[in-house]
């Protein structure tokens, strides 16, 4: 029987924590976990795309500077050192073709200045400047540089090249008396690998910020967009979680409600089965001392009647008490181990009086699969076969009753158990099968009249079974008896072999330590089983009958050892291989340190 537990007041109703938040603060989270990461996208496509732009741009003037420098003739442009050849014919001639290179590689006049340079000792000095002369920009200086004019703050990338003869493009912006500007520096070679001067392309730093400002206009409207969504989005959840809080609060007062009237049918049903077996047990107890005086055999007949009809009614009450008490999810059972012989003889032992008055037999078939013990809610599973073997005997007037039984196992150590109850009695009709197992129905007046029956004890068998998740089903045809099928899973099975020496577990990798403690445990009169896993000693059927479990330190650890502990509680657990110290295998009841020997394995196996 399920353990019977005093009513309860209903549980507080749970609920997502976010349903108790006020609805902005659900909007700020929603726009905050909406707007973070879009922003962070964001600002990261625009720094990849900024990034690229940057390379661009530093790529074209790099190219730039290094088509000019082919454009210049060395041996021409090594001849000219003095201020006054600016006018000679071959000055002229090395500003007319460094123009042209220009125009041909800046279409969108992004250049502002084009020049050559020389080193002149620590000095850097300017060749050709393509610039006309005058001020143009109106800043107060001279556009143009003259020949072999001092450069008095030239790029550090420009004296680089000079030195090295490597072209290289600016990284960051440089100021000199002209502006600030973004350059870029091609050596001058001669046909002697020499470097006779550098050509510089200059961009100023406003033009080149206009460059990228695109890029920053994309970003803020994109960022703007984010910001727009992620408030749509907040205020959308806001009002949508407004509305759920709502909902949600009517429903649980509808569910309180419920609930409430619920719990008030069954513990009126309680307490109305409780208060009328209280005067029906004295009504019983008085019938059966009046049976024992001495009545004629009318008024024995009129006893016998009450008392039949008294213990029908006690049976009635019964069962709409328990199944009231599992219709509130008022009762709780532990899983246990039973044995399968004891639990069949335990479920036939209070009908034997029913079955001896009426002549019919119990038979037990049970499959040679079926381990004989099984660890399972065996409480539930005995009052539904009890239930199912009265239910036989009361619709059965000839033959008798079978339970088979069979299991079906996994390879988790568990499975399920089939049991069938099938009686030679007068059988159902096919339309009513599908409707046994509801509460107070009945499948024929006319037979419950005659053979009793209140219709409680199939539901009450149904809701036993739902509560162990096991299933529940029968088979019938009218005159030709009946089957129920009661299937429910099973936690562990296990099984007991029984072995004239005793068992022995190695578990090493060593092949050297495993004959070894094979010979000297084998010597000490027990049955070895060698296993290669963790997984194929736990799985073996014999694991918790072993003697002894001769473990190495290499394969398992403290935990693995603790585990095989709490299966195997009566074996001497020895770890070889092993550490000195106390606390490396707590579990362990004898610790062999390498190397192994036959002396140290026989004294762990005594001691």
């Amino acid at each position: 029987m399920p353990e019977k537990r005093l009513p309860t007041a209903a549980p507080p109703s749970h609920q997502l924590p976010w349903l108790s938040w006020h609805p902005g603060l659900v909007g700020l989270v929603t726009f905050l976990l909406v707007v973070v990461p879009l922003l962070i996208a964001v600002w990261n496509m625009h720094s990849q795309a900024d990034r690229i732009l940057k390379a661009t741009i530093q790529e074209q003037l790099l190219s730039s500077a290094r088509v000019l420098a082919q454009s210049v003739d060395p041996d021409v442009h090594a001849t000219l050192k003095k201020a006054e050849q600016e006018k000679s014919p071959q000055y002229e001639a090395l500003v007319r073709r460094m123009e042209q290179a220009r125009s041909t590689i800046d279409t969108v006049r992004m250049i502002k200045f084009s020049y050559t340079c020389v080193l002149d000792g620590d000095d850097v000095r300017f060749v050709v400047d393509t610039t006309p002369e005058g001020d143009a920009d109106h800043d107060g200086t001279e556009d143009k540089a003259h020949l072999m004019e001092l450069y008095e703050h030239p790029s550090p990338t420009l004296r680089h090249v000079l030195l090295n003869g490597v072209a290289m493009v600016d990284q960051k912006p440089y100021s000199d008396r002209w502006g600030t500007f973004m350059s870029a520096f091609a050596p001058i070679i001669d046909a002697r690998r020499q470097v006779v001067g550098a050509t510089g392309v200059d961009v100023s730093l406003e033009d080149f910020e206009l460059q990228r400002s695109g890029l920053r206009h994309v970003a803020t409207l994109s960022a703007f967009g984010v910001i727009f969504l992620a408030y749509l989005a907040g205020h959308g959840m806001a009002g949508y979680h407004s509305r759920l809080k709502s909902s949600v609060q009517s429903l649980m007062k509808a569910n309180e409600a419920a609930m409430t009237a619920e719990r008030v049918k069954n513990d009126f049903l309680g307490a109305m089965s409780h208060e009328l077996r209280t005067p029906l047990n004295a009504v019983l107890g008085m019938s059966e001392m009046l049976a024992q005086t001495k009545l004629d055999a009318s008024q024995q007949e009129m006893i016998t009647t009450v008392q039949r009809s008294g213990e029908s009614l006690l049976g009635t009450l019964t069962s709409i008490l328990e199944f009231t008490q599992l219709d509130g999810g008022r009762s709780q059972v532990k899983a246990e181990e039973t044995h399968l012989d004891t639990l069949l003889q335990e479920v036939q032992k209070p009908h034997e009086a029913a079955l001896r008055e009426k002549g019919l037999t119990v038979v037990h078939q049970i499959e040679e699969n079926c381990p004989p013990f099984f660890t399972a809610q065996t409480a539930l599973i005995r009052q539904v076969l009890s239930h199912l073997v009265s239910n036989a005997i009361k619709f059965t007037d000839t033959g008798g009753i079978e339970i088979r039984v069979k299991a079906t196992r996994h390879d988790t150590g568990g499975g399920r158990l089939h049991f069938e109850v099938r009686d030679t009695g007068i059988g159902i009709a096919g339309h009513h099968v599908t409707r046994l197992f509801e509460p107070l129905f009945q499948a024929d007046g006319g037979t419950t009249r005659r053979h009793g029956g209140t219709g409680m004890g199939l539901a009450l068998c149904k809701r036993l079974c739902d509560a162990m998740k096991a299933h529940i089903w029968a088979e019938s045809k009218p005159g030709q008896g009946s089957s129920f099928h009661v299937d429910v899973p099973v936690e562990v099975f296990r099984t007991i072999v029984v072995s004239a020496s005793p068992l022995a577990f190695v578990w090493t990798h060593d092949s050297t330590a495993r004959m070894l403690a094979t010979r000297v445990i084998e010597k000490n009169g027990s049955v070895v089983h060698a296993v290669n896993s963790l997984g194929e000693l736990k799985n073996h059927a014999q694991l918790t009958e072993a003697a002894f479990l001769v473990i190495d330190a290499h394969e398992a650890s403290a935990e693995t050892v603790a585990e095989l502990r709490g299966l195997a509680k009566a074996a001497r657990l020895i770890v070889i291989h092993g550490q000195t110290e106390p606390n490396s295998h707590p579990a362990a009841d004898v610790i062999v340190p390498a190397p192994v020997k036959p002396a140290d394995l026989r004294k762990a196996l005594e001691l």
